[in-house]
């Protein structure tokens, strides 16, 4: 008995499961999408819904692509309701598009659709042809989701056209592909359809042991599609037990009922019902078994069974253009009829058998499906033998280069004798250069302490002087003078803090003044700034910190940034009252940012010049600060923005990978 492999249910259904094991081989934007090709065979009124709803969303610069795919997708829910030339129309969108960017994954699902059109209108021949086309645009995308589903489409191209070496060779390839994907459902799929060319074969054996492993694999994943597929053609091992293929096939059906009544696999299953009921119908004694099982009554009753199955079949195969189910069915049909009497309608059934049968299946089309797999094969052989040819050719360079390295390596050995020597001659005196400048760095950290020392000292004994007046004077002192003396050892305990902080700093960076990157929390940031501008009567400073930054930078870099930037904002204020300046951390798509922002006057923007040109005039009145900040920024690879709106805010912008959450 022949039986027609379920083949558009699978290959539709399972387009959009991916894997993490591949996911990286898949665009950007394809989760946004996945969910709705799961649903496709399902649901396809709410699996349109969705597609309309995600064609108004805008992507930006891959949107093109997003929205060919999404014509993709539709183009697939009207293969499911067999409205072919819609199909098409909404592949022609998405081809256009792909084919303009050369988008490979893309267009392994354009030519993918071409072939199952032609493949449910029994063309056979197209369909064999894109399905290669579509395998060349899979492997060069490493789509191996839609290898998988080419590979499965060949097998049944070639189990309905009865040359089943060939469908093993690709049920083996989807095996295979299997240790690279990962993919249960598909490789679950391969083993069955091996399983299938087993039987075909004759190798009952394998064949049986084959779709134990599907059925046991598909049970473990509660995938009930699966089981049923599975269930429906491993009935047809038993054709010496038609009780037993009936009941399997019957079990099988009434997972198709719930989940997909109208596929081709439910199409098929009750064919090959009607099939059972009239062979069963047809041997005596098997009949006997039936009424026993109470699966029938009388002769009668089964013959009418067979009769609605092939009925049930060969309508939804006319209503959906399951072609292939349709010729084989209206056949088996015709005979029934026949055998009941029916004859108009065995005729009519007969005559439209012969009609499609020897359009599908017709020595022509074999022979030009055989012709497009010699041309794949011939294809890689050609490309192999370019590629032996390209090793030939680079060997025969790699000799002459050899040769050439040879000649060259002689003349190196003299030029490096000659080096040598004179290197040895460069040595001393670098020798006696490298004493010179370690004496000279000497000298300048010793300047430093120097330094260090001579400066902090004085500035001591003037905040001792401060204190010691304040304690001994009491309140025999104005309070307008006490304020301002009060102000003035604010100012100059700052200045005494702030320029150790710089010497020590200056002192570390004497050998090499480059950025020593570290862990810096914003809070402590914060709480240097708020100390160092305590003085402040008029201007107050306010410090948002919500997301606790911990930013990775050289302190001191940053530390002398938005000092200069707090100092030029409350020059910017004047004497205003009240929280006019505003430091702000934050994190915005993930990049940290820092924000100073004060409602001074908007400054021109020539005075801004010195934060984006390094060829700006410097100097006291024009800058010096901002060249200072723009510079230390570059340094630590921070980029600065600046608008202006009632007052003006500054922005530095850090790295996005090196900043986190506290």
């Amino acid at each position: 008995m022949k039986h027609f492999f379920p083949l558009f249910l699978f290959t539709l259904s399972f387009i959009g499961i991916k894997t993490e094991n591949y996911a990286q081989n898949f665009p950007h934007w394809y989760d946004q999408t996945h969910d709705i090709e799961v649903i496709i065979p399902s649901q396809p009124d709410s699996a349109w819904v969705l597609i309309e709803k995600a064609q108004r969303i805008n992507l930006g610069k891959d949107n093109a692509l997003y929205q060919a795919h999404l014509h993709t997708l539709k183009a697939i829910i009207h293969i499911n309701r067999s409205e072919f030339d819609k199909a098409i129309q909404e592949n022609k969108l998405s081809d256009a598009v792909n084919r303009k960017h050369q988008f490979h994954f893309g267009l392994a699902y354009n030519y993918f659709i071409e072939g199952q059109i032609a493949h449910r209108k029994a063309d056979y021949v197209k369909a064999t042809d894109f399905y290669h086309k579509s395998i060349t645009e899979s492997e060069t995308s490493q789509n191996y989701l839609f290898l998988h589903n080419t590979y499965h489409s060949l097998c049944g191209i070639y189990i309905d056209q009865e040359q089943y070496d060939l469908s093993m060779k690709y049920a083996q390839k989807s095996i295979d592909l299997y240790q690279s994907s990962h993919h249960e459902m598909q490789y679950i799929t391969a083993i069955s359809l091996l399983a299938m060319s087993h039987k075909l074969k004759g190798n009952f054996t394998k064949a049986e042991e084959w779709y134990g492993k599907a059925f046991n694999a598909a049970q473990k994943n509660n995938n009930k599609q699966q089981a049923a597929w599975i269930l429906g053609n491993w009935s047809l091992m038993y054709e010496d037990d038609l009780i037993k293929s009936l009941e399997m096939s019957l079990q099988a059906q009434q997972i198709w009922d719930e989940i997909y009544p109208e596929g081709t696999s439910s199409a098929n299953n009750l064919g090959n019902i009607g099939w059972y009921y009239h062979n069963i119908a047809l041997q005596d004694s098997i009949l006997q078994v039936a009424i026993s099982k109470k699966l029938v009554s009388t002769k009668n009753v089964c013959m009418d069974r067979a009769e609605s199955y092939y009925l049930k079949s060969t309508e939804i195969a006319q209503k959906h253009h399951y072609t292939a189910i349709y010729v084989y069915f209206s056949q088996t049909l015709s005979e029934l009829q026949y055998k009941r009497g029916k004859y108009q309608l065995a005729y009519e059934n007969l005559l439209q058998f012969q009609k499609l049968n020897d359009s599908i299946f017709s020595q022509e089309n074999k022979n030009k499906i055989a012709e497009l797999e010699n041309a794949k094969a011939m294809a890689v052989k050609d490309k192999q033998i370019q590629i032996n040819q390209l090793l030939l050719k680079s060997k025969e360079r790699q000799r002459i280069l050899f040769l050439l390295l040879a000649l060259m390596s002689t003349f190196v050995g003299i030029l490096l004798l000659y080096q040598n020597k004179k290197r040895r001659e460069n040595n001393v005196k670098l020798t006696q250069l490298n004493l010179a400048l370690e004496q000279s760095n000497y000298i300048k950290n010793r300047f430093f302490n120097i330094l260090n020392h001579d400066l902090r000292t004085p500035l001591a004994h003037i905040i001792q002087f401060y204190h010691y007046k304040k304690d001994t004077l009491g309140d025999s002192i104005a309070p307008d003078l006490d304020q301002m003396e009060e102000r003035m050892m604010q100012k100059t305990e700052h200045l005494l803090f702030s320029m150790e902080d710089l010497l020590m700093w200056g002192k570390s960076q004497m050998n090499n003044f480059n950025p020593q990157i570290e862990p810096v929390r914003v809070e402590e940031l914060f709480a240097y700034l708020g100390q160092h501008f305590s003085y402040l009567e008029n201007q107050k400073i306010r410090f948002e910190n919500e997301a606790q930054l911990i930013l990775h930078t050289d302190a001191h870099f940053l530390k002398t940034i938005t000092r200069n930037l707090t100092d030029n904002a409350i020059k910017a204020v004047g004497n205003q009252e009240g929280e006019i300046i505003t430091w702000r951390a934050f994190l915005k798509e993930n990049i940290p940012m820092l924000t100073i922002t004060d409602v001074g006057k908007n400054l021109k923007k020539e005075n801004l010049d010195a934060l984006y040109h390094e060829h700006s005039d410097v100097g006291i009145k024009n800058g010096l600060g901002l060249h200072l900040i723009r510079e230390l920024a570059s340094s630590i690879k921070v980029d600065i923005q600046v608008s202006q709106d009632q007052g003006t805010r500054i922005t530095l912008i850090f790295p996005p990978k090196e900043s986190t959450k506290s």
